[in-house]
């Protein structure tokens, strides 16, 4: 899959801000997730127009995990701009570290706003806890493996409806 430098960009900007915040990859993917669904429901748009595949463990963002992958070397893409070592270090399958410091003029200020309540979330939950709180009508709705439609992240929102209608109309 071939992704545009500019989301690419966000998404490992992204994962940069929340390693510095929180170490642990589950946790980490997790709130990109919930910041997602807070970004939707308050401004119209995801932060970076990541995908979600239905995975056992709950929704994953596809871009920002294959970006996870490389660092960790057992990824299949390979990214050639701004590599994804550089900028974080995965040295498990559980941990995710930033090997430097978030760059602030890639992310917006309501992008960090929504990341932040997402931690805040998502780090004093447990495993199961957090897996519990993703397994949403978003989730319930697609097959193991597949993609979630973003159709039904927005649905799932109490302000889907209008979000719906305003992302058509654009």
């Amino acid at each position: 899959m071939t992704y545009s430098k500019r989301k690419y960009h966000k998404a490992l900007e992204t994962l940069v801000y929340l390693a510095e915040n929180e170490n642990r990859h589950y946790w980490v993917l997790k709130a990109i997730y919930l910041a997602d669904k807070e970004h939707l429901h308050k401004f119209g748009r995801q932060l970076f127009d990541d995908s979600y595949i239905a995975m056992k463990d709950g929704p994953v963002p596809s871009l920002a995990y294959d970006i996870v992958k490389c660092a960790r070397g057992d990824g299949r893409y390979t990214f050639t701009d701004l590599e994804p070592k550089n900028a974080i270090n995965v040295p498990d399958r559980f941990h995710i570290y930033p090997n430097r410091p978030f760059q602030s003029e890639l992310l917006s200020q309501s992008e960090i706003e929504c990341l932040d309540s997402a931690l805040k979330i998502v780090k004093p939950l447990t495993f199961d806890q957090l897996k519990s709180l993703s397994h949403d009508e978003a989730y319930k709705s697609a097959q193991q493996d597949e993609e979630i439609s973003t159709e039904k992240i927005i649905e799932s929102l109490d302000n889907g409806k209008d979000i719906l209608e305003y992302m058509q109309s654009k």
